[in-house]
C-alpha cells in the first residue's frame, strides 16, 4: 500500500478524511497510531495508505480548496509559495486575467494538495502521545522542514520557542507537533 501525507485543516474528521481519499478511517488511525480517531487536531500530519496514488492525488486536489485574505504588499507569487501552490492554479480558480492584479481584502480560494510520501523521505513514527520530531540534517533550513511536513515557519519558530530561526544546527532536535 502507498502513502501519502496529508495535513488536517480545521474541521477535518477522519471520517471525511478517508472518504475523500478512498480508504477507511481505522487504516489511518492504524498507520498513525491514533487511538481515539474522533480526536485529531488541526495541523496534525497523517500518513494516509492509498491504493492507486495518481487517481487518488488527482480527485483530492481538484476539490481541495482553502480561502485566504490577501494583505497588503502579497503577490500571487507568495500566496503560491505560501501554499505550495502553482500561480496559474490561482489564477485560474479565482479567474484572474492578469497575475498582478489582486488587491488588499480580496478573498482568494487556493487550491490545496496532497503530496506522495517518497520511500527515501523520513516520516518519524508517532509515538502514544503523538509528539512528532525532525532531527535537523546539514544544510536543512527551517522553510524545508515546515513544507516537508506541511506546516508554516511560524508554527515551527513558535512551537519550538526559535529565538534565531536562522541558526538551526545539525542533530538538533525540531518539533513538529507537541
Amino acid at each position: 500500500m502507498e502513502t501519502l501525507i496529508y495535513t488536517v485543516r480545521k474541521g477535518d474528521t477522519l471520517f471525511q478524511i478517508a472518504k475523500n481519499f478512498g480508504t477507511t478511517v481505522n487504516m489511518i488511525a492504524r498507520y498513525n497510531g491514533i487511538p481515539d480517531p474522533d480526536v485529531i487536531y488541526e495541523g496534525q500530519i497523517l500518513r494516509i495508505p492509498v491504493s492507486d496514488i495518481p487517481k487518488c492525488m488527482d480527485k483530492y486536489n481538484k476539490q481541495a480548496t482553502t480561502d485566504y485574505i490577501v494583505k497588503n504588499g502579497d503577490t500571487l507569487l507568495l500566496i503560491a509559495q505560501k501554499y505550495n501552490a502553482s500561480i496559474e492554479g490561482i489564477a485560474e480558480l479565482n479567474k484572474i486575467d492578469s497575475p498582478d492584479m489582486i488587491c488588499e481584502g480580496q478573498v482568494l480560494k487556493i487550491p490545496l494538495s496532497c503530496v506522495p510520501l517518497k520511500p527515501d523521505d523520513e516520516m518519524p513514527d508517532n509515538n502514544n502521545e503523538g509528539r512528532l520530531e525532525y532531527t535537523v540534517k546539514s544544510g536543512d533550513t527551517l522553510w524545508q522542514i515546515a513544507k516537508k511536513y506541511g506546516v508554516s515557519v511560524a508554527y515551527l519558530i513558535n512551537l519550538n520557542r526559535l529565538t534565531e530561526p536562522d541558526c538551526i544546527y545539525p542533530e538538533q532536535i525540531i518539533v513538529i507537533r507537541k
